[in-house]
């Protein structure tokens, strides 16, 4: 939830409140989503600018949990589920925000302005399972599950939320963690662990003498959370007296007034002279608020539990629990229902506002379902696939709210959303999980879908989509109960039917496909067939294949290879083998040309068989790549220098095939997985897919280039080529960008032609290429 300032004034004075631990041998539980955040904004160091490094970021996570193993230490992860609808008001404003952090973001102030990938969670889960990592997701917000799993097996939690300051756990905040290993001898043993702080709030009410652990769950509702607004207590803030001081925030000066007039009184005292600084009909508006805010830090055992397995001791009876039924006086003679969310952000660190600020006018939204609490109605089937993390959590927002909210992407903030190209498949979504059920007594009510998007700048826009209940191959959909109940094949054709694949030769070609690539081919080919401006060309297809061969070939061949030392060094070790094998067998002549034509009649033998083409790639051919293929996975120095380089044009088109993706493979995992999923780390990034099209964008001959750099990579080169000629089949009307040819200087005309190499390209000594860009038809005249 986060409350407004508490994590800024615990850490000023961290040393009254922390205390130095090592972190080992232990069970962690660990706030999933925060650590997701956490890694990826402060570990990562990839570029948000692009879209999303979905290789780095698998790496920093799998580097990170590597770390716990070796201290012995078992982490357990729970995600955060869908949103709650007294939340919506908050979200809702956070959307406004991130949609300011997208439109300002590029690969200057990138770190500043961080906008999260739209894969985040899904390649954080599946590096989790990929690891064995035990994880489950939460129906709704899993800061109450993480504190109850925490406080039945007496271990610490792992987070940066303010909020486990307040529940009563031992908490370790991320911001203490030293990533960097330590050891120490025991036993004549030597033992890694992490250094770090912990927060108890025993140790916490220690420096606060007479103030009562129940209070705390108020204190955080006074301070203000996602649940209650500081606007709401401003009367009573009137009341309090501040300390004066010119180095803290109002903020500060009032947490600490707040603690000081606490020590005080007791719950029930407490609540009753809150009130009493409030107008009659407001009491009881108020009241509510403070009762729904304070049950969220309340404690009881979580169901979730029993997803990890590990050893439960008996529950300890000492436990929190200041929802009890504490509001006894009712003096309140007015009832208001309406919610009172926080607008605030979604942590502590903006202090900017000295004051209490009432929520801002802003455009109602609705839900059908009331407050849902902790618990789900999805059908038990969906219900266990949504706790393993096989959906991502915006599917409980659909089914139980109605609502969709478009994440905010780094895009062109002058067109149309980049969402919007995914609506067609998100309706398809959506009529299956509204589908009636067959033993309702009643007919159940139409029901409207809100999708709250961007319009035209940054503005949020309310979206009616109308969900879909039939395709050709499911004249009518099942209940949602029985959806699994309907055979394999007809479950695939659902796919192919919602994205538009219908001719057999076209289906058969996407199941030729690499099993690992087959989803993310059909994403590409709704996508591409979707898009109106602007156009997908053959330069965008090309710079996603080769993503597609650096991640799923040459990474699993040789592994993650980003740096020119690391090149040079596997090089080194390639030399000195291929020197040793020398001196064993005789050597054989090979001519590259000569092998890479012989490896393009293989193509046209071979046809569809991935594997066997996978299979006969060698390491030599991967290592030959390298050099490449570097390039392609870091920015551009000269966009660094200056960010009107950048072209959010460009990004714009990779982020609606990421919302393309996103749909699919979420239909596809309510489907069953007719289908398998994509494995994101090993298919796409943002700056391979933006740096391989700026690249490629110059070329007048594509196809020659490509072939040029991978001629002495010919087992790589057979699969590139089959992946392009299935890819224009099945988009045989995609534009080609051509390009006049160059015209050498006079020093140039001098050089042997050959292979141009990238840094080369655009030079001092060349004339700058000329543009026939087929979507302008004055783009003719710049080379009469």
């Amino acid at each position: 939830m986060g409350i407004r300032g508490l994590t800024s004034y615990i850490s000023q004075n961290a040393h009254r409140f922390h205390l130095v631990h090592r972190l080992q041998d232990c069970i962690l539980v660990v706030d999933g989503c925060s650590l997701a955040c956490q890694l990826y904004i402060n570990v990562s160091d990839c570029n948000s600018a692009f879209g999303g490094d979905y290789d780095k970021y698998a790496q920093t996570i799998q580097d990170f949990f590597s770390l716990l193993n070796k201290c012995n230490v078992t982490p357990l992860v729970v995600i955060d589920g869908g949103y709650e609808a007294r939340k919506l008001k908050t979200v809702s404003q956070r959307m406004k925000n991130k949609l300011h952090n997208a439109k300002s973001c590029n690969p200057v102030n990138q770190s500043a302005a961080t906008v999260f990938p739209l894969f985040m969670m899904e390649v954080f889960k599946q590096t989790l399972r990929s690891l064995g990592v035990q994880f489950v997701q939460a129906d709704f917000e899993a800061d109450f599950e993480i504190a109850a799993i925490a406080r039945t097996l007496n271990c610490p939690v792992l987070s940066y939320d303010s909020d486990f300051y307040v529940f009563d756990v031992k908490y370790i905040p991320f911001s203490t963690l030293n990533l960097t290993l330590s050891k120490a001898r025991c036993n004549g043993t030597v033992k890694y662990y992490l250094g770090c702080e912990v927060y108890s709030v025993d140790h916490f009410l220690a420096n606060f003498g007479g103030l009562d652990k129940s209070l705390l769950p108020l204190m955080a509702t006074l301070l203000g959370n996602d649940y209650v607004s500081l606007s709401q207590f401003k009367k009573f803030y009137n009341h309090v007296k501040l300390s004066k001081s010119k180095t803290k925030s109002k903020q500060q000066r009032r947490i600490a007034a707040i603690f000081e007039w606490l020590r005080k009184e007791t719950f029930e005292s407490a609540v009753t002279k809150i009130l009493s600084h409030l107008r009659k009909k407001d009491r009881f508006h108020v009241k509510k608020q403070i009762e729904l805010s304070v049950s969220g830090y309340g404690g009881s055992q979580s169901e979730l539990l029993s997803y990890f397995s590990v050893e439960v001791p008996e529950m300890d009876s000492n436990i929190i629990d200041s929802s009890a039924n504490i509001f006894n006086n009712d003096d309140s003679s007015h009832t208001d229902d309406s919610s009172g969310e926080s607008d605030s952000a979604e942590d502590d660190s903006d202090e900017s506002s000295d004051e209490i600020i009432a929520s801002e006018g802003e455009e109602e939204i609705e839900c059908h379902e009331p407050n849902l609490g902790s618990s789900s109605t999805f059908p038990n089937w969906l219900k266990e696939k949504f706790r393993r993390g096989e959906l991502p959590s915006y599917v409980s927002d659909i089914y139980h709210l109605h609502i969709y909210f478009c994440q905010p992407q780094v895009e062109d903030f002058s067109v149309s959303d980049s969402h919007t190209i995914s609506f067609p498949i998100l309706n398809v979504i959506c009529g299956l999980l509204f589908s009636k059920e067959l033993d309702h007594e009643t007919p159940q009510r139409e029901r409207k879908f809100v999708c709250f998007s961007r319009s035209l700048g940054l503005k949020h826009q309310k979206v009616f989509l109308q969900p879909l209940s039939t395709l050709p191959c499911l004249p009518c959909f099942p209940p949602l109960s029985c959806l699994l109940d309907i055979s394999l094949s007809v479950r695939e054709q659902v796919l192919y039917n919602t994205l538009g694949i219908h001719v057999e030769e076209e289906i058969a070609t996407i199941k030729s496909f690499e099993e690992k690539w087959r989803l993310f081919a059909m994403a590409l080919v709704f996508w591409a067939r979707s898009t109106t401006y602007p156009n997908v060309t053959n330069c965008h297809l090309h710079a996603i294949i080769i993503g597609m061969i650096a991640l799923g070939v040459v990474d699993k061949k040789i592994g993650r290879v980003r740096s020119q030392n690391k090149a040079l060094k596997l090089n080194a070790q390639k030399s000195g083998r291929t020197e040793c094998n020398s001196m064993l067998t005789a050597p054989v002549e090979c001519d590259a040309q000569l092998e890479l034509d012989s490896c393009n009649e293989l193509g046209d033998k071979t046809g569809d068989n991935y594997k066997e083409m996978i299979s006969k790639v060698t390491e030599s051919d991967c290592l030959n790549l390298v050099e490449f293929l570097l390039q392609f996975h870091k920015m551009d120095g000269k966009l660094k220098g200056s960010p009107r380089l950048f072209s959010p044009l460009i990004v714009h088109l990779f982020a609606q095939l990421q919302t393309c993706l996103l749909q699919v493979m979420t239909l596809n995992s309510i489907l069953g997985y007719p289908v398998p999923q994509c494995q994101l780390a090993e298919t796409y990034s943002g700056t391979v897919a933006y740096q391989a099209f700026a690249n490629l964008n110059k070329r007048s001959d594509v196809n020659g280039f490509i072939k040029a750099q991978m001629i002495n990579s010919p087992s790589v080169y057979l699969i590139y080529k089959a992946l392009l000629d299935k890819f224009l089949f099945l988009l045989p009307n995609i534009p080609v960008l051509l390009r006049k040819g160059k015209r050498k200087s006079k020093r140039n005309n001098k050089r042997c032609d050959s292979a141009t190499s990238d840094h080369e390209v655009g030079g001092p000594d060349e004339e700058p290429e000329q543009n026939l860009d087929i979507n302008n038809k004055f783009s003719i005249l710049s080379v009469m």
